[in-house]
C-alpha cells in the first residue's frame, strides 16, 4: 500500500504534570481500494497510540487512484518513557505500518526551521517540540539551560532590539566549545589577530571558566563574558563568527529562542569553522554527523579550515562543501601542541556517543560508553596504574567528574596531554592532536561496529591508513600497551599520518590569517 502524508499541521501544544500532550490535525492519502486500519505514531522507534476525532478518519475525497482522508488526533507522551530518548528525535504518524514525516507548521511547509514549541520542564530535564530541517516536528529533550529562563530570554530579546538601531554591524566573535575553553584554535586565532592590531575582534567565555586565568591580561578588554547583554548585543551586530564549533556554541548550545535562531538562520554574516580536532573520522554523511554537513550551515560565506588535500576532499565529498570554501593550511592550535621531554601518562579517551547522551545524564553505568571505559581500565597492567587518567568527553564530563580515581577533577586537556606517552582511543579527533606531539595512539574497534550502526555511517580510518595499533579485543589491549609505553612512534604510522596532517611547520596561524584578510573576513 502507498501512503502519503500531504500535511498535519501542530496548533495547541500543552504540558500536563507529568508528560506532555500534543495536538494534530492531517490529511493523508491511500490507495482508494485499501483501507486506513491503524494510526500511531513513532519516536525513536516507540510506537505511541494517539486518541483520534474520527477513528480511522474521514474520507475527504476519491480522485484517481487516491483517496484522500482528514483527522484530528491527540497523543499523550510520558515523561517517564521519553526522558532517555536522545537529544533530538523525529516524530512520524504511522499509517498501516507506514512510517511518514510531520509537517511542524502548515504555512511553510517546504522549509523551515528554527522556531520551537514553549518549553516544558521535569526535574532538570526540558522538552519541547522542535521545527527541523524541511519544517519537520522534532522532540527535543535536553537538559535544563541559564537561557531558558525569563531573566536572560528577556535579557537577549532586549539586546536584538537595540541591535536593530545600530546601522554598522562588523563585530568579529570568536569562541570555543559551549563558549567556556580557551585551550584550542579559537584562543591562538585571537591572540593573534590582537597582536596585529584589529580593534573590533572579540573572544566569548564563561566567566565561570576553568580557563578564565589562561588568558593574558593583555587581551582581557577583548574579552566578552557569556550571558551578559554585551554578550547578546555584539551577537547580533555580528560580521562574522569564527569557531572551533557549530556557530549556535557561539550564545547557549541548543537554545531555544527565536531571535537568537532566527539570526543564526538567516545568513547575514561570515563563518569561519576552525574544527575542534581532525574531523576525518566518522564521514560527515553519516547520519549523526549530519549537522556539519553544508545544509546545516547558513552563514552568508563559509570557509573550513582543513590540514591537508586528503581532508579537503571529504568536506567537498562527503559534506557538500565547495572548493572554494576550504582552507587548506592546518589548525592553528597545533602550533602550540608541546609535549615533555619524557612523558608518562596513559589517557583514555573516547569520543561521545549522541545516542546515549540523555542516558549518561540519568544512569551512566548502563551505557556503553562506560563499559568500554570500564573494559579499557581493566586490561590496562598493574605497573602503569597510577599514570593512568580517563578523560570524558567534554559533553559529557560533568556526569563522569566522579567516575573512578582516574579522573581529574578540572582537566584542561590541553595540560594533559603534554604529559602523554600512549593514548587510548576509540576514534576521537584527540587522537591526531596527541600523536601531532609525538605520543603513541591505540584505537580499541571492539565496539566499532555497534556503534556504526548507530551513527549510520563509516569510518574513514583503516588498516591502510591508520596511525596506531588496532585492538579489535579488549584483551589484546595489554601487549599492545606494553610494547607501545616502550617504544617510539612507528615510522610507517608518521608517515600515514602526514597524509591526513600535512603541515608541521607552526605556521598554521599565519596562513590562515592571510587568508582572512584576503577574504575580507577580518
Amino acid at each position: 500500500m502507498k501512503i502519503t502524508n500531504i500535511c498535519v499541521n501542530i496548533f495547541p501544544i500543552s504540558y500536563i504534570k507529568n508528560g506532555l500532550n500534543l495536538f494534530a490535525f492531517s490529511i493523508y492519502r491511500v490507495n482508494k481500494n485499501e483501507k486506513v486500519d491503524s494510526l500511531k505514531i513513532s519516536i525513536n522507534d516507540i510506537l505511541f497510540d494517539i486518541k483520534t476525532l474520527f477513528k480511522k478518519g474521514i474520507k475527504l475525497i476519491t480522485y484517481k487512484n487516491y483517496s484522500y482522508y482528514f483527522n484530528v488526533y491527540k497523543l499523550n507522551i510520558p515523561y517517564s518513557k521519553i526522558k532517555d530518548f536522545p537529544i533530538q528525535n523525529p516524530i512520524y504518524l504511522l499509517i498501516n505500518n507506514n512510517k511518514l514525516p510531520i509537517v511542524y507548521n502548515l504555512f511553510n511547509l517546504k522549509k523551515g526551521k528554527g522556531k520551537n514549541s514553549k518549553l516544558a520542564f521535569e526535574n532538570n530535564f526540558v522538552f519541547y517540540f522542535r521545527q527541523g530541517k524541511r519544517n519537520s516536528l522534532n522532540l527535543t529533550i535536553r537538559e535544563k539551560l541559564k537561557t531558558d529562563s525569563f531573566k536572560y530570554q528577556f535579557k537577549i530579546n532586549l539586546a536584538w532590539f537595540i541591535s536593530k538601531l545600530v546601522i554598522v554591524k562588523n563585530k568579529v566573535l570568536i569562541f570555543e566549545k559551549e563558549s567556556y575553553k580557551y585551550e584550542e584554535s579559537g584562543s591562538v586565532v585571537f591572540e593573534e589577530l590582537m597582536k596585529k592590531g584589529f580593534k573590533n575582534i572579540y573572544f566569548v567565555i564563561d566567566k565561570d571558566s576553568i580557563y578564565i586565568d589562561r588568558i593574558p591580561k593583555i587581551y582581557l578588554k577583548n574579552i566578552i563574558y557569556k550571558y551578559t547583554f554585551k554578550h547578546y548585543l555584539y551577537f547580533f551586530l555580528k560580521k562574522t563568527l569564527i569557531g572551533t564549533e557549530m556557530p549556535t556554541h557561539v550564545v547557549d548550545l541548543r537554545i531555544a529562542n527565536k531571535k537568537v535562531n532566527n539570526s543564526l538562520l538567516k545568513g547575514n554574516y561570515n563563518y569561519v569553522f576552525l574544527q575542534h580536532g581532525i574531523m576525518y573520522m566518522i564521514s560527515l554523511d553519516s547520519e549523526k554527523r549530519a549537522f556539519f554537513n553544508k545544509d546545516n550551515f547558513h552563514a552568508k560565506k563559509i570557509r573550513i579550515v582543513t590540514s591537508s588535500l586528503v581532508e579537503k576532499d571529504h568536506f567537498i565529498s562527503e559534506g557538500g562543501f565547495k572548493e572554494e570554501e576550504i582552507y587548506v593550511c592546518g589548525l592553528p592550535k597545533y602550533d602550540h601542541n608541546s609535549i615533555v621531554k619524557d612523558p608518562k601518562k596513559i589517557v583514555v579517551m573516547l569520543t561521545w556517543r549522541p545516542w546515549e547522551y540523555n542516558q549518561i545524564r540519568i544512569d551512566y553505568t548502563k551505557t556503553g560508553y562506560y563499559k568500554m571505559v570500564e573494559k579499557i581500565l581493566q586490561q590496562i597492567p598493574k605497573k602503569y596504574l597510577d599514570d593512568v587518567i580517563f578523560l570524558p568527553h567534554p559533553l559529557i564530563k560533568n556526569e563522569f567528574s566522579n567516575l573512578s580515581k582516574y579522573t581529574l577533577k578540572n582537566p584542561i586537556y590541553d595540560e594533559v596531554l603534554r604529559e602523554t606517552k600512549l593514548l587510548i582511543t576509540d576514534y576521537s579527533s584527540i587522537a591526531y592532536d596527541a600523536f601531532y606531539r609525538g605520543s603513541n595512539v591505540i584505537f580499541c574497534f571492539e565496539d566499532k561496529d555497534l556503534c556504526l550502526l548507530e551513527y549510520k555511517g563509516k569510518l574513514l580510518l583503516n588498516e591502510n591508513n591508520i596511525f596506531g595499533d588496532i585492538s579489535y579485543k579488549y584483551e589484546d589491549l595489554k601487549d599492545l600497551i606494553v610494547k607501545n609505553m616502550n617504544q617510539g612512534q612507528n615510522s610507517e604510522y608518521i608517515e600515514r599520518y602526514k597524509k591526513i596532517v600535512s603541515f608541521d611547520d607552526n605556521n598554521n596561524t599565519k596562513r590562515l590569517i592571510e587568508n582572512l584578510i584576503n577574504d575580507k573576513f577580518v
